[in-house]
């Protein structure tokens, strides 16, 4: 199943994104590409029992962002992450795994255990503005002067419009 420019916002029943169920493949079950995942019950990601997840420029927004649960399974289960800004808590289990393709943002602290030389975590301020119509046809945050964010993704998959249906700038050379 694959999700692209999609808000998944205000789910007040089990949270917004969810994936379970044990796969033979090293695809992920959910791709969710240029994607809000903000102001849901709690967690706003849930990935468990061997399920595997992929964001690309994705913004998860909430106190608890992404869960990734214990795994009943000889397979791990896992969520990929690629230039995502996480703002909230990651809660990993020991035989989960978080894997990242790089560019990602972790804000408060580095509960998603992002390694890649070109994550940030520990960002005190991600400088994200409040959920709301920033053109387009879904809500998005906008990120505001100066974020971090801006600029730090990495280009390898990343798709030539964002969320809203606007042309992404070229990388600098």
């Amino acid at each position: 199943l694959s999700v692209e420019r999609t808000a998944v916002i205000r789910n007040v029943g089990s949270g917004g994104l969810a994936v379970a169920g044990l796969i033979e493949s090293d695809h992920p079950l959910l791709t969710a590409v240029n994607t809000t995942v903000s102001a849901n019950a709690e967690p706003q990601i849930d990935v468990e029992l061997g399920a595997k997840m992929a964001l690309v420029n994705t913004t998860i927004s909430g106190a608890s962002a992404i869960h990734v649960s214990d795994d009943t399974s000889d397979d791990s289960t896992a969520i990929e992450l690629t230039n995502a800004l996480v703002v909230g808590t990651c809660y990993v289990a020991a035989d989960a795994s978080v894997v990242t393709h790089g560019g990602n943002l972790e804000s408060p602290g580095n509960t998603c255990s992002l390694v890649d030389a070109t994550d940030q975590v520990a960002v005190s301020n991600p400088a994200i503005g409040a959920l709301q119509n920033n053109g387009g046809f879904t809500q998005t945050h906008a990120l505001a002067r100066g974020s971090p964010a801006i600029g730090a993704g990495v280009d390898a998959g990343c798709p030539a419009t964002d969320q809203r249906g606007i042309t992404r700038p070229a990388p600098a050379s």
